[in-house]
């Protein structure tokens, strides 16, 4: 609010409040969440099984990773569990190649430290975007004590300061699939892990593993072993995107924690489920 002409402008305090669904609308969100996996499972679709992940504490590998980026076809906005990100409801995504994120990872006995450098500049785990829930995840599965390098870069077609184009998927796509393949490549092959994994760099990684046209499948409560996404096969549309760069500086986690503090909110998630599935 401006105070008067000539003085200081104040930013309004935004609060946050908490998402407040109703036990018969969360049913609801996960009874549209299954309907989803019966559609998918009428049309030729078998689940892969989540498989077993080896410890290993030590590891001398290296690999090169491509991803492409996704736009959100039925977004997705909010989750129900920060920490896993798991979404409050199923959405629908494809993927694009106005970009494609490159990621190199090696990891040595011989580093004494995790090291990263994204887009050119040296960074840290704790300020890269996504990067530190998905390191812990990582080692929590796998009682991994190597260190790491990490080079990974966003190449685009054309440079424009805007956002919405999905690079944070393409990023986590190609960092969780390069650090899958150094440390498990007997997983590799597993898409639903792959999915998995992602998640927990950005939700919207698991599309960018799918590829194509996917469904994310997720409600509140579900396992984190069942929230992933699934390519929807034998699509055949041919698409061309049209993007408009319009600069901004909001971060995409305040545009979650808006998008939940709205009173909007609960009447456009509660439709999700229905619009996936027309």
């Amino acid at each position: 609010c401006k105070e008067n002409e000539g003085r200081k402008t104040k930013d309004a305090e935004v609060v946050i409040m908490p998402t407040d669904f109703t036990q018969q609308e969360l049913d609801h969100l996960r009874e549209g969440n299954e309907r989803c996996r019966q559609w998918l499972q009428r049309h030729g679709w078998k689940e892969e099984p989540w498989p077993h992940i080896p410890k290993v504490e030590e590891v001398e590998s290296e690999a090169l990773v491509e991803a492409y980026p996704i736009m959100g076809l039925e977004k997705y906005l909010g989750n129900a569990d920060k920490a896993k990100r798991i979404a409050w409801f199923p959405q629908i995504k494809m993927t694009h190649d106005s970009c494609k994120t490159l990621t190199y990872v090696k990891f040595s006995k011989k580093f004494n430290e995790d090291m990263i450098i994204v887009n050119g500049k040296l960074s840290d785990i704790a300020s890269t975007k996504g990067m530190e829930k998905f390191i812990q995840q990582l080692r929590e599965w796998t009682g991994l004590k190597t260190h790491f390098l990490m080079v990974s870069e966003t190449i685009e077609k054309v440079k424009a300061d805007g956002k919405g184009l999905g690079s944070s998927a393409s990023a986590a796509g190609a960092i969780s699939t390069a650090c899958a393949h150094a440390v498990f490549p007997q997983l590799t092959s597993n898409k639903r892990f792959l999915n998995v994994f992602a998640r927990f760099f950005s939700g919207s990684g698991t599309s960018s593993i799918t590829g194509g046209f996917s469904i994310w499948l997720s409600h509140k409560d579900i396992k984190s072993e069942d929230s992933y996404g699934v390519r929807i096969v034998n699509v055949n549309v041919d698409v061309r995107v049209i993007t408009l760069p319009i600069p901004s500086r909001i971060k995409t986690e305040e545009a979650h924690g808006a998008a939940e503090a709205s009173e909007l909110y609960k009447h456009w998630a509660l439709d999700k489920p229905e619009k996936c599935l027309k």
